[in-house]
């Protein structure tokens, strides 16, 4: 209630955003206690926000294995 008057929903898409905002802030909290520069370099180049967006500069090829 906002001053008496009913607050609106946020719609699904909104909802999986903040979810996946909330996640990914879980996992950086969680690797730059275990991994810092894995941590540091995701808090360069991965962005949260209306979008998500992982872009490191220059390009990466990740061997997981």
């Amino acid at each position: 209630d906002l001053r008496g008057n009913p607050r609106e929903a946020a719609d699904d898409d909104e909802k999986a955003r903040q979810a996946v905002s909330v996640a990914l802030s879980r996992a950086k909290r969680t690797i730059s206690r275990k991994h810092t520069p894995l941590w540091r370099h995701l808090n360069k180049y991965l962005k949260t926000g209306l979008l998500c967006c992982y872009d490191p500069d220059p390009p990466l090829t990740w061997i997981t294995s």
